[in-house]
Parts: structure tokens; C-alpha cells; sequence
């Protein structure tokens, strides 16, 4: 049984495959809860999903003609915002010469 693409349950359920393709939001705390008529045992596992950026293509263009005197804004997310750091560049050369979290 797969989930959103990026999970998948064996037969049983005793078994969580995160796949490869998965985001870096969905780190965090899972529990695996095994219970029968006298009781339940629980498991925690702590995932930290690590990896390049992913941008989030937001559907806007990414080329744009403005006239002089409006304001465009361009986006830059990433799915998984742990860590990450934007630098802006414009012709070659840093807009400002550090990065932001």
C-alpha cells in the first residue's frame, strides 16, 4: 500500500518503506504501535530526511518583462527548509555578499 508516493506499507504492516523520492518535510517522529488482546507495544523511530534543496516551482514565470517604475517579486522556496540558506545573483555577481537562513 503506498502513500503519496513517498511511503509504502508491506502486506502486513509491519514494515514502513520511505522511498527515496521523499521530501525533507516529512522528517520528524513515527511510532509503530503492535498490539494484540493483552497489550500494545510501542517503537519510535526519529527520521531526518537530508539532502540538496528541491525548489517549489510556484507556476510564475521566470521570465518576465516589467515596466520601469513596478514592482515584481520572484520567489525562491524549497520543500525542505532545514539548513537551507538563499543567495541572490544578478550577471555574475552577488546582490548582497552573504547568505540568509
Amino acid at each position: 500500500m503506498t502513500f503519496t508516493g513517498y511511503f509504502t506499507l508491506s502486506k502486513d504492516h509491519s514494515s514502513l518503506t520511505l522511498h527515496s523520492t521523499i521530501p525533507g518535510y516529512h522528517s520528524g517522529t513515527y511510532k509503530c504501535n503492535a498490539s494484540n488482546g493483552l497489550g500494545t507495544a510501542t517503537k519510535t523511530f526519529s527520521i531526518s530526511v537530508g539532502g540538496p534543496p528541491v525548489l517549489i516551482d510556484d507556476g510564475k514565470p521566470t521570465k518576465v518583462k516589467v515596466t520601469a517604475g513596478d514592482n515584481y517579486t520572484f520567489h525562491c522556496s524549497t520543500e525542505n527548509t532545514e539548513g537551507i540558506s538563499y543567495r541572490w545573483i544578478k550577471d555574475g555577481k552577488y546582490l548582497i555578499n552573504r547568505s540568509f537562513p
